[in-house]
């Protein structure tokens, strides 16, 4: 066997691989024999088969079988010995047709994408702004308010207002409908609002109901118990009688709150609540703002490091690699993504060979079990739930060959590699509101 190795330019390479008959032969003859043993033929004892049967029924297919296996194993021995720095993989070069049958010598072509040295300038040179979002009192104030009402207690009150339920009989003035039910206020459209508010047990409010829940069938038939087909054909005036007027209560400032909001004796005044919930929101703002940061670095450098690749051959090699996804009609259309998203796994690959970045088996563990305790909804689990946790994520990192194990692996080897470079480059930080922060969002949300 002979391999030739011919650079066509710099990111482009031909391998020919002669072989002859002494390279695969002794494999062929031991195949031969494999399927003599096995072959049942009408006239022959099984495993008494001429050899020169079988050699005439499956020679070819064997030859064949064998040839490619050769051939794989050689080109990818080749590479690796060679450390050639390859993208994609080989793409066999067809030439003239092969005589799988007469032929004892062979010759094969294989294209070869070529991955030159490129420099990421991972350095204070690369500036980027972070964002802090000021927490500021009315931001507290209304979280405040939000969390009093989740914690509130439901009770019943004497006059309507606004995001109270009301429930009582509600009927079509025309009588082809008629069911006890629940109304939430917050779910009844501004036109219609001003009927229900200031009104008192016993009341009668007559409201038109696909303007009061603004055309929505699936919304009608959840607020008035109606089936969905019901609800489709629902229209005009209706009339709801007031029997009872739930309202949520907001939560008093006490232990028992707190302790909702907290957990048991994480504060113990409002003080101490306020304080927390300061340090509670900048947090998870500051989540959301590198979260960004990490983004706008990652686009950056796509964009930005110059890498020369084989784009020809990656295009050829798309569509032999996905021949179901990618056509030669869109192959322009997916390119660009999959271009970007090659560039920044060489640019990691190379960040975190050169920094010594690893992700190793206890943090893919610790990542899945802090996304199912999230399912929970505790991070401080019981030990039974603990128990029931460690088995779920046992489970889900060895199902499917391992691929989710590989895909949280992924994960925290790009997140490590982002905070990896946010820390090499230099950052600048500016204060914004949390509405001028969303708008930025938006902005480079829409541009991408």
């Amino acid at each position: 066997m002979n391999i030739q190795y011919q650079k066509t330019d710099n990111v482009n390479a031909l391998l020919t691989v002669s072989l002859g008959e002494a390279d695969y032969s002794p494999k062929y003859k031991e195949k031969l024999k494999e399927y003599g043993k096995k072959v049942q033929l009408k006239g022959f004892r099984p495993g008494h088969v001429p050899a020169s049967v079988v050699e005439k029924m499956y020679g070819t297919n064997i030859k064949v079988e064998q040839i490619n296996s050769l051939l794989s194993e050689s080109v990818l021995g080749y590479i690796r010995e060679n450390k050639l720095n390859i993208i994609g993989e080989p793409l066999p070069k067809l030439k003239s047709a092969v005589d799988w049958h007469a032929q004892k010598d062979f010759e094969f072509e294989y294209e070869v994408g070529l991955v030159p040295e490129f420099d990421p300038q991972i350095n204070n040179n690369r500036k980027f702004e972070a964002l802090r979002i000021n927490v500021t009192q009315e931001v507290i104030k209304e979280t405040t308010e939000n969390l009093r009402k989740q914690f509130g207690v439901n009770v019943e009150a004497d006059i309507v207002s606004e995001e109270d339920y009301i429930t009582g009989n509600l009927k079509a003035l025309d009588g082809s409908f008629e069911k006890n039910t629940m109304i939430p206020l917050n779910k009844i459209s501004e036109s219609e609002l001003p009927k229900f508010i200031g009104k008192v047990l016993n009341d009668k409010i007559v409201f038109d109901i696909r303007k009061g829940f603004n055309d929505d069938s699936a919304y009608i038939a959840h607020a008035s118990g109606a089936t969905k087909d019901q609800a489709e054909t629902m229209n005009g005036d209706y009339e709801l009688i007031v029997e009872k007027i739930h309202h949520q209560a907001l939560a008093d400032y006490n232990q028992e709150f707190y302790d909702k909001v907290f957990g048991k004796d994480a504060v113990n005044n409002f003080e101490e609540f306020s304080i927390k919930l300061k340090e509670d929101i900048e947090r998870n703002y500051q989540t959301e703002t590198q979260e960004f940061l990490k983004g706008n670095v990652y686009r950056s450098l796509v964009q930005t490091v110059n890498i020369e690749l084989p784009v020809d051959f990656l295009k050829r090699w798309m569509l032999v690699r996905n021949p179901d996804k990618v056509t030669p009609q869109t192959i322009d259309k997916d390119f660009g993504p999959f271009l970007d998203g090659l560039k920044w796994n060489l640019i990691q690959g190379k960040i975190a060979d050169e920094a010594g970045l690893q992700v190793d088996q206890e943090e893919v563990m610790a990542r899945a079990k802090n996304m199912y305790l999230g399912y929970f909804g505790q991070m401080q689990p019981t030990p039974e739930i603990e128990d029931v946790v460690n088995k779920m994520v046992e489970k889900y990192l060895t199902e499917e060959n391992g691929k989710n194990f590989n895909k949280l692996a992924e994960q925290i080897e790009f997140e490590k590699t982002l905070e990896y470079i946010v820390s090499k480059v230099s950052v600048s930080e500016r204060q914004v509101s949390v509405d001028e922060f969303r708008e930025i969002v938006s902005k480079e949300n829409q541009k991408n």
